[in-house]
């Protein structure tokens, strides 16, 4: 093999790798980003199950409305 054929070959195992990290990477980060998501529709969902219950069963301290 040559000294050019060799740096081609070299080249593209490197752009290979480059590109299994880039996508590795993106795909962690997808994953985080869906855990957030995911964690903050829970989150709003309980808020706003917690402020129905607490206003349909607010009862005032001195009985008026």
């Amino acid at each position: 093999m040559s000294d050019e054929a060799s740096r081609v070959a070299s080249a593209r195992v490197q752009s290979d790798e480059a590109s299994r990290v880039a996508s590795a990477r993106v795909q962690k980060m997808e994953s985080l980003l869906q855990s957030i998501f995911t964690a903050g529709s829970r989150c709003r969902a309980e808020i706003v199950k917690a402020a129905t219950v607490h206003s349909d069963s607010y009862r005032h301290p001195l009985g008026l409305s």
